[in-house]
């Protein structure tokens, strides 16, 4: 069995169409070495076959940082792959991440391309938000170059879990806010801005953790 890089950490309360369609999507990683660890209050089921491997871990914990610090400690890979259960991922998501930290690049943030999935012609329009940020070097600096940060959201995150470790994680019952938290823990290190480490989101799945 091949080492496993990536521990994609999905913090969630129960089963909603915006997580499968996240869990779906995830088959379209190509030629990666992941698995997917989900945290809920209640048990989720894959309704679907699928090229990864799958954790569901229960556990009554309502604040998604904390449920994120209970996927590390389940977790196989050697780097942390956050990602929100409205959300779901290019499909070069992972391969762009681990060219940088081949690279050396321990910490990377990207963005998360605001997009309502509910429709025809939103699904449409991520396809080709899609496309083009991953083939066009003009459109993609649009959103800015590749760049050192000092802030950044856990809708799309991946960290070496050694250094997520090191400074102990979220550890935090602040919600919202428990970004900014674990990103001044990281502030030692540096944290890179990838514009092309998508995912897409619809900002609407977190909304139940209110």
């Amino acid at each position: 069995m091949k080492e496993i890089i990536f521990s994609i950490i999905i913090p969630t309360v129960k089963n909603n169409i915006y997580l499968e369609e996240c869990l779906n999507k995830l088959n379209n990683l190509n030629d990666m070495n992941f698995e997917v660890i989900v945290v809920s209050e209640e048990n989720i089921t894959l309704k679907t076959n699928t090229n990864y491997q799958y954790t569901n871990i229960i556990n009554s914990e309502k604040n998604p940082g904390l449920k994120r610090d209970i996927g590390c400690s389940h977790s196989k890979g050697s780097y942390l792959a956050f990602i929100d259960d409205d959300a779901y991922p290019n499909k070069h998501w992972l391969k762009n991440a681990l060219k940088l930290i081949e690279n050396g690049h321990e910490i990377i943030g990207g963005p998360a391309l605001n997009i309502n999935t509910d429709t025809f012609l939103s699904k449409l329009l991520s396809s080709i938000f899609i496309s083009i940020f991953a083939g066009s070097e003009s459109i993609r600096n649009s959103m800015g170059k590749e760049r050192l940060i000092d802030d950044w959201h856990s809708v799309n995150l991946i960290v070496s879990k050694e250094i997520f470790i090191n400074v102990n994680g979220f550890d935090t019952y602040i919600w919202p806010g428990e970004d900014t938290i674990l990103m001044e823990k990281l502030n030692n290190y540096n944290i890179t801005y990838a514009p092309n480490v998508i995912v897409l989101s619809s900002e609407v799945g977190n909304d139940q953790f209110f």
